[in-house]
C-alpha cells in the first residue's frame, strides 16, 4: 500500500519559457489519499492552477515543503522570476510558510471573504439579527476604495461592535477582535 509520504513526488510541470504570473494565491486543501487524511498545497495564478502538491500536514513545515515544489519549478522554468504578492485565506500556517518560500519581500494579501464566511457560518442561524447588522457594516468596509478608507470604516465597525456589548455573541466578537488585532493590516 502506498503511503502519503510515498506519493510525494515533486515532479516538474512548468515548461521553460512559459508566461508566469507575479501575483498568485496559495491555499491548503484538506483531502483523503487512499483512505488517509492528507492535504494539498495549492497555488494558482494567471487563470490556472500552478501547483498542487500532496503534503502530510497543514502545519507550517509541511506547507513550506509543498509550496517549495512550485518555487523550485519556477526557478528551473524561469530563472529570476519573482512572485510579488500572495493571496491567502489567512490560515496561520500558510501565512508563516509563504515568506519562507517566496521571501520576506512578497506582499501578503489576506482575503477578507474568509472572515465573513467564518462569521456567517458561526452566527447566521442562532444570531440572525446580529449577523445581519454586522454583515451590512462588514460589506460597507469591503466596498472601501482605498486602504485608508477601509481602515477608517473598519475602525467604525469595531467601535459599533464594542458599543453593542453583550448583544453580540462572543463567537462573533472573538473572530472580529482576532482579525482586528492580528490580520487587519494584511486585508486588501
Amino acid at each position: 500500500m502506498t503511503s502519503i509520504a510515498g506519493a510525494l513526488s515533486g515532479e516538474t510541470t512548468l515548461e521553460s519559457g512559459c508566461a508566469l504570473p507575479e501575483d498568485i494565491a496559495c491555499d491548503e486543501k484538506h483531502a483523503k489519499y487512499m483512505g488517509e487524511k492528507a492535504y494539498v498545497a495549492v497555488s494558482a495564478g494567471g487563470g490556472c492552477v500552478l501547483g498542487a502538491e500532496l503534503i502530510e500536514g497543514a502545519d507550517k513545515e509541511s506547507l513550506v515543503k509543498g509550496y517549495a515544489v512550485l518555487k523550485d519549478e519556477i526557478d528551473r522554468a524561469a530563472p529570476g522570476h519573482k512572485i510579488k504578492s500572495v493571496n491567502t485565506d489567512g490560515y496561520t500556517s500558510t501565512i508563516a510558510a509563504i515568506p519562507e518560500v517566496w521571501g520576506k519581500s512578497v506582499v501578503m494579501i489576506t482575503c477578507i471573504l474568509h472572515l465573513f464566511i467564518a462569521l456567517r457560518d458561526g452566527c447566521k442561524l442562532k444570531y440572525r439579527e446580529q449577523f445581519e447588522l454586522i454583515a451590512n457594516e462588514f460589506w460597507y468596509c469591503y466596498e472601501a476604495g482605498t486602504k485608508r478608507s477601509f481602515a477608517q470604516r473598519w475602525s467604525a465597525l469595531m467601535k459599533t461592535c464594542r458599543a453593542l456589548g453583550d448583544w453580540l455573541p462572543e463567537r462573533m466578537m472573538g473572530k472580529l477582535n482576532r482579525a482586528n488585532e492580528s490580520k487587519l493590516t494584511s486585508y486588501k
